[in-house]
C-alpha cells in the first residue's frame, strides 16, 4: 500500500492530485491507492487497531447542540461508535467520480456529538483499490491527520501483529516547523492553522486593562462537593469541563466555546500537546512578516531545542519573545477556551490546573504567565470530598466576567455527584 511512511511531501503530492481540494469544507478527504488487492480482512483489523490507539479517534463534544464546541478531548475511544467500511465497485473511467461518490456518502454520515468522526472507502477497479477517508474537521488537524494514515498503514501491513503506541506523533509534529522554515508546508496545512482560532468569538471583558503587568492581585474563591474515590476520573474531568463551558456560555453569551486538554510534561507522550502547540504556531508566525520572526530564527531555535531537556518551555518563551503588538487579532484575541494541564488524580493532589486562557493557543506549563489566565482552577482530593480552589486575576478590564463564569460554575458543580453518574 502506498504512503507509509507518510511525510509532509507525500501529504502534499495527495493534495496537489486533487484528493485534499475542498480546503473550505469542515470534512477533509484524503485518497491512498493499494498496490495489490486490499485483503478486507486485514483493513477491518487495521481500522480497530486505529480504533484503540490514536488519539484522533478519542475527540468528542462534551455537550450537545451548536452553543457548546469541544475540541481535542483526549479520553478512551467509546466503542459504542459505530464504523462500517464501504465497499464500491467502478472502471477506469468512472473511478473520478466513484472516489467523489464515496466521499460524499462517508460525510453526510460524519457528526461529531452522536456519530463516527471519521470513515472510509475501498473503491474498487478491475486493476487497483484505492481507499478513501473522510476526517471530520475535530478529527482532521493535519499533524494527527498523517499519523493516522502512517500508523493505519503499518496497522495493515502488521496484521494481527499490529501494535501501535498511544499518543506517539511527537515525532511528525518536530517536522512541521522545519518544513515551515523550509517553506516546504503544504497548503492544507496552512488551511488547517488559520481556520480553528478564527472562528471563535471574543470573550467580552477580557482584554487586559494593564498590558506586561505581571503582579497583578489575585482573587481565590473555594468550594467543596461531595466525592467518591471510585469514580471515574475521566467522568469527572468531564463534568468538570461542562460545568465550565456551561457557565461561559451562560454569563458570556459567547455562542461557542472550546476546550484542549494538554497534558504538559517531561516525557513525549505527554509533552504532546506543547509540541503541538509550536508546530501549529511556527509556521502560522512565518506567515506574517509582522510577527518579527522569519526562517533563520526558526531554525535557530529549534535547533536549539533540540540540545536542552527542557527544550520545549524554552522555545515557547522565545516565541512569545517575538510576537509584534500587531498580533492580538492573528492569536484569536480572547476567547472562550479551557487550558487543562496535568494528569486528572484528585486522591493523589494531582489534578488540574485548568485554567481559562485569554490567548490561544496557550502552550505554558501551567504556573507560568498565570497573569494571562482570567481564571485558573485546581482540584484537591480531601477524604470524601472534592476542593475546588479558584484563581481570578484582576488584570482585564471586565473583570466580574470572569467572577460571574466562576460562580456560575461553582453551582453547577453542586451537582457532581449526579453528573458522574449519568
Amino acid at each position: 500500500m502506498k504512503g507509509y511512511p507518510l511525510t509532509a511531501a507525500q501529504i502534499n503530492s495527495i493534495a496537489a492530485a486533487g484528493s485534499l481540494r475542498d480546503l473550505d469544507s469542515d470534512i477533509l478527504p484524503v485518497t491512498l491507492t493499494a498496490e495489490e488487492r486490499v485483503d478486507l480482512r486485514r483493513l477491518t483489523g487495521a481500522v480497530l487497531a486505529i480504533h484503540r490507539a490514536h488519539p484522533v479517534l478519542r475527540v468528542r463534544v462534551v455537550s450537545d447542540g451548536e452553543a457548546l464546541e469541544a475540541r481535542q478531548y483526549i479520553e478512551d475511544c467509546p466503542d459504542e461508535a459505530p464504523f462500517r467500511i464501504r465497499h464500491v465497485s467502478a472502471t477506469d473511467a468512472t473511478l473520478a467520480d466513484a472516489v467523489n461518490d464515496a466521499f460524499a456518502t462517508l460525510a453526510s454520515a460524519l457528526h461529531i456529538s452522536d456519530g463516527p468522526v471519521w470513515g472510509m472507502a475501498v473503491v474498487s477497479t478491475e486493476s487497483q483499490d484505492h481507499l478513501v477517508f473522510a476526517f471530520s474537521h475535530f478529527a482532521g488537524d493535519f499533524s494527527s491527520l498523517v499519523m493516522v494514515l502512517r500508523n493505519f498503514v503499518r496497522a495493515y501491513q502488521q496484521g494481527d501483529r499490529a501494535r501501535l503506541t498511544p499518543d506517539s506523533y511527537v515525532d511528525f509534529l518536530e517536522s512541521i516547523p522545519r518544513a515551515a522554515a523550509k517553506e516546504e508546508l503544504p497548503a492544507e496545512a496552512r488551511w488547517w492553522l488559520d481556520r480553528p482560532w478564527l472562528d471563535i468569538p471574543l470573550l467580552p471583558g477580557t482584554e487586559p486593562a494593564r498590558v506586561g503587568a505581571f503582579d497583578v492581585p489575585r482573587r481565590t474563591l473555594v468550594h467543596t462537593t461531595p466525592w467518591d474515590e471510585q469514580w471515574n476520573a475521566r467522568s469527572v474531568e468531564r463534568a468538570i469541563v461542562v460545568a465550565l463551558l456551561e457557565s461561559i456560555h451562560e454569563v458570556s453569551a459567547a455562542p461557542r466555546g472550546r476546550v484542549d486538554l494538554c497534558r504538559h510534561g517531561r516525557s513525549a507522550p505527554v509533552r504532546r500537546s506543547a509540541c503541538g502547540w509550536m508546530s501549529q504556531a511556527i509556521p502560522h508566525i512565518v506567515e506574517f512578516p509582522q510577527s518579527g520572526f522569519d526562517a533563520s530564527d526558526c531554525a535557530a531555535q529549534l535547533d536549539e531545542t533540540e540540545r536542552h531537556e527542557h527544550g520545549w518551555d524554552a522555545a515557547l518563551e522565545f516565541m512569545r519573545g517575538h510576537r509584534a503588538p500587531s498580533m492580538p487579532v492573528l492569536w484569536g484575541g480572547a476567547q472562550a477556551f479551557v487550558n487543562y494541564w496535568g494528569g486528572f488524580d484528585p486522591a493523589r493532589n494531582a489534578a488540574g490546573p485548568f485554567s481559562f486562557a485569554r490567548v490561544q493557543p496557550d502552550g505554558s506549563p501551567p504556573r507560568r504567565r498565570r497573569a494571562l489566565k482570567p481564571i485558573e482552577l485546581t482540584v484537591h482530593g480531601l477524604g470524601e470530598t472534592l476542593r475546588f480552589t479558584w484563581d481570578i486575576s484582576d488584570m482585564f478590564q471586565d473583570p466580574e466576567v470572569p467572577e460571574e463564569i466562576v460562580k456560575r460554575a461553582m453551582y453547577l458543580l453542586q451537582d457532581l455527584p449526579r453528573m458522574v453518574r449519568v
